[in-house]
């Protein structure tokens, strides 16, 4: 599996050769699954049928049943995912923030732990004023 890196800011990392890549590493299957994550439901082209139901199954009314399910299975499904070690999501009504906090192991062993950073444990906080929005106090993968 060979992933180009991305920088701090989600953008594509350039200029540095092999280097630009992970390449058979956890990091690039935590970079899938942030690129995973990260597609709303129906809005790649090429499949309409792809991607996180984040409008009425996980930031939508009446989702504690289901997001938690829909975000896993999304990791799960994952090319590189083979079981989430740890997972732990909360919702705070007041600032109306869902985050969640997730370990993984992968065909290439365990995702380093450490701060949210790429290829650390994956942290991720959304609310509902910034669907499709991943980052701010962390990032995927």
């Amino acid at each position: 599996m060979r992933y180009r890196r991305l920088d701090p800011n989600g953008d594509y990392t350039i200029g540095s050769g092999q280097s630009d890549f992970y390449t058979n590493q956890p990091e690039a299957v935590a970079q899938a699954v942030g690129t995973r994550l990260r597609l709303e439901f129906g809005a790649w082209f090429l499949d309409t049928t792809d991607g996180t139901n984040w409008q009425t199954g996980v930031l939508g009314n009446n989702t504690t049943n289901t997001r938690d399910i829909i975000i896993q299975s999304r990791i799960l499904d994952t090319p590189g995912v083979n079981e989430i070690l740890s997972y732990q999501s909360s919702f705070d009504g007041n600032t109306r923030q869902f985050a969640v906090l997730v370990q993984l192991n992968t065909i290439y062993g365990p995702i380093p732990p450490g701060p949210p950073r790429a290829g650390a444990a994956l942290k991720f906080v959304l609310d509902d004023s910034s669907l499709g929005m991943l980052g701010g106090s962390g990032t995927l993968g």
